[in-house]
Order: C-alpha cells, then structure tokens, then sequence
C-alpha cells in the first residue's frame, strides 16, 4: 500500500517514458484524489529535437485520457507530456486500489532506430483509510454494578460517542471518547429482564472525524445478575389457639400457627409462590408437638426462579394438658372406712404445667346436686372433700380440672352402702352385694354360675339352650 508511485518504460538508451502518481486521501469522505503524470526522461545523450507532435492516451481505473505532446526534450531533463487527476471511493473498510496503464506514439529515428508507440502498465494499492472503529470489550460476561472497559481501537485522531441498549432501555455511555472508556452498568438496567438473570448488552461506537460521524460499529456482552440480587420476604405469624396471647408463650401441642407471607420482587421480578417451613419441613398450621427451639422459615420465589428466605426463631414451651384422677369411698360417722357409711371422702389428683408461673389450674368439683370450686395452682396438688352420701343412694360425682389453656375431667358414680342381701321396698327388686335401689335382680358381687342358665319365656315354656351354650356358639362364630 502506498500513497505514490511510478512505472518506468525504455525509449531508448538514453530515454525513459515515466508514469508517476500520487495520492491525497480524505478521511471524512473516504476517498483519495490520484495525481498523475507522464513524463519523457532524458539521460545523457539522450536529447530528442523532434518537432513532431505525439498521441498520448492514459487510463486510470478505467476512466480514460488522451491528447498530444511535443516530443523535444533536452539530455539530463525531464519533460512532461500530459498531467490529470481521478477521485476513487473507497470501500467501507477503507480499502481500494486501481489499475492503471499509459502509452505515447513517438514516430521518430533515434540513433538509426524508428521509435513507434512506447506503452506501459500496472496495479497500484492505496493505503487503507481508517473508518468506524471497532469497540471491543474487557469482559464478555460481567454483572450489574461492575466495571466494563470499553475500547476503541481507533485512530488516535478520531473520536467516539459510546451508547448502550438493554432490552428496551438505551442511552449514552460517554461522548468525545478516545482510545478507551471505563463504564459500570446500572442496577436499574436488570429491570429490563424481570423474568431472566442475563440478558445482551449492545455498545454501539460511533466514530467522529471533528464533527462528522463516518460509521458506527457494536460490541456484545452478556449482562447478568449477580447471584446476591434476592427477592425480599417477610412474615407475619400468630398463635391461633389463642395460648400465646393468653399465656405469652407458644405452648406444646396447644398451639397452632397462622403465617402470613410478603414478599416483593426486586429489579422488576414480581412474585410467583411461596412456602413455609417448621424445622425444615412443609409447615400448614398444625399443632407444635414438639417444644424448645423451633425455626419457622418463609421464602418466596420470584420470576427469575431466584428465591429469598426470611428465618424466625421460634420458643415453644413445654406443655402437658391438665391432669384429673378421681375415687371415692364411703366413711361411717366416725371417720371409719365402711361400705354401709353415710359419709363419701372423695379424693382428686391435679397436675397442672407450671409454665414458668403464667399458668395456673381450678378444680370444679361436684357431687350429687352440690359443688365447689377450688384453686388448686400447678405442679401435683392432691384435693380431698368428705360430703354426705346416702347410703341407699348412688352419688355421681365430676371433676373439672381447668387450667388458662385447657380442661381435662373424670367422672364415677359412688355405689349405694354395701349389705349381702337386700329387698326392695314393695318387693319388686332385690339386691346382692348393695342396697337395693332399683326393681329387678342387681348383683353388687362377683357372680359364679355351676350350673346353665335357662330363659323361661311368659306361656311357661322353656329355652332349651341355656345362656352359657348361646355365648359360647356366639363365641364361635366370631
């Protein structure tokens, strides 16, 4: 490549026909303007004082010249036949070069030689004018937030405007940039993928000779999220069963959790489910069986498939459900344990969970058509009440032991007084082991039977299978 030069052909000894070019290029227009020339050298001895007038036709890059010249020319000179100038584009990379070819009719005797027509020809290649730079990247891949250099590799002379385009967001990077610019893409820009972690940054590079811009080139880059860039959640949780409130604690199997979740996408990701975790498992509002320290998680997903977590310690308190047993005994006017007693000592058993004192338990205790109430506090209480009981009546008794969270209560009915043999007033009942307080046949005792025993029907007759054999065939079948 280069901005001149020339083709030499022998006339004679002594004489040269010369064509010699030149080349002026311009950047803004992307072409060069050739000067040309052909000359008629002269060396020693090589004077030529022809009169005669000469066709001379030259062609460059197809456009063609011609005219005529005087073929004088003095030894040691150098004449010029014809002159011109072409103006040849060059193409969008800059590159271009040209043939290009010459001749001249002499029609002269030289030193006893007859010289006709001397011709010559040839390729030339320009030097490459510099157009667009190409921008080329330090990283091609980098998050949001880090430092991306852009290069431009262009000519030292020229300038650059750099632009970005992200999804549907563009702007200006920088303006009158030179070899190179340092540019951090913003956050803001991931709101353009809200259901991706990556998309295509574009820079485009505009090359500028002073004001005038003469191409544009792009450079790529993938653009992602770096992994920290989390949806946000948050939790809202309360105590169903109402023990947190009343005891302020959660409390072991009474308690029951409703969560609430929220959670925002970031960027512009949106939210697109959540889940809540007890101890690393599915949590969907069960009791709490289990006490101590519990760990309640919330995360939410958003479109982009990230996920952010939000984790609660949880303090369950160890709990057992209010515990009642409850018996009962008759007494003689004395004190004296007697199952014909008139008196009834009745006995109940309390176990109420302390639960670091905000607990506390009350005994209803009734009897018959009477009845109390007892604090009775926590921990393993023991509660004894000796009431009237008749002793040809039973005397049903309950107790209720309730505590700030739940009740728990037993139930017995104490037999009437014990005698071996008793008949009912009017003779239409009678009694074995209790007193009689009901018509029919009553057993208060074990009962053993040697013998079968039959079902007299009301005609007299008889069943001829007794109880014992229909248990037994009933027995069988099952």
């Amino acid at each position: 490549m280069a901005l001149s030069g020339s083709v030499a052909v022998k006339v004679t000894q002594y004489n040269n026909l010369i064509f010699s070019w030149s080349a002026a290029q311009s950047a803004l227009d992307n072409r060069s303007t050739v000067s040309w020339q052909l000359l008629l050298e002269a060396k020693q001895y090589g004077q030529i004082a022809s009169s005669a007038l000469g066709l001379w036709t030259v062609t460059m890059d197809a456009q063609v010249f011609n005219g005529v010249a005087k073929l004088t020319v003095a030894e040691n000179q150098t004449k010029v036949l014809a002159s011109g100038q072409v103006t040849l584009a060059h193409d969008v990379e800059g590159r271009r070069s040209f043939d290009f070819s010459f001749s001249q009719m002499f029609g002269i005797t030289f030193d006893g030689q007859y010289i006709d027509t001397v011709s010559g020809e040839g390729t030339a290649t320009l030097d490459t004018i510099p157009r667009a730079s190409q921008p080329t990247l330090s990283a091609e891949t980098l998050a949001f937030g880090q430092g991306l250099t852009i290069y431009t590799g262009g000519v030292s002379s020229y300038t650059h405007t750099l632009e970005y385009s992200f999804g549907n967001a563009s702007g200006v990077v920088a303006r009158g940039v030179g070899d190179s610019y340092l540019w951090v893409p913003d956050m803001e820009l991931a709101r353009q993928i809200p259901d991706s972690v990556s998309g295509t940054l574009v820079i485009t590079c505009t090359t500028y000779v002073g004001d005038i811009p003469i191409g544009s080139k792009q450079a790529t880059a993938l653009l992602t999220l770096p992994e920290d860039i989390l949806p946000t959640v948050s939790a809202l949780w309360s105590d169903t069963s109402g023990a947190y409130e009343t005891v302020g604690s959660l409390v072991q199997n009474v308690s029951k959790l409703a969560v609430e979740v929220s959670g925002t996408g970031i960027y512009g990701s949106t939210v697109t489910g959540a889940a809540v975790t007890l101890d690393g498992k599915a949590y969907g509002g069960g009791y709490l069986t289990d006490s101590g320290e519990r760990s309640l998680t919330v995360s939410v997903t958003d479109s982009r498939g990230r996920v952010g977590t939000a984790t609660y310690p949880l303090a369950v308190a160890a709990y057992r459900a209010p515990g009642v047993t409850l018996s009962a005994s008759r007494y003689d006017d004395d004190g004296n344990p007697d199952d014909t007693g008139g008196w009834a000592k009745i006995t109940v058993r309390c176990a109420v969970t302390p639960l670091e004192g905000r607990n506390s338990g009350i005994l209803q205790l009734q009897w018959g058509d009477q009845g109390e109430q007892v604090e009775v506090g926590t921990g393993e209480v023991v509660y004894q009440k000796t009431v009237k009981a008749g002793v040809n009546e039973t005397l049903p008794i309950t107790a209720v032991l309730t505590d700030r969270l739940v009740s728990s209560s037993r139930s017995m009915v104490l037999s009437t007084g014990y005698v071996t043999l008793d008949l009912l007033a009017g003779g239409r009942g009678i009694s074995l082991g209790r007193v009689a307080d009901r018509e029919g046949f009553d057993c208060g005792m074990e009962a053993c039977f040697r013998k079968g025993i039959f079902q007299i029907h009301a005609d007299g007759t008889v069943d001829s299978k007794s109880l014992f054999d229909r248990v037994a065939a009933l027995e069988a079948r099952l």
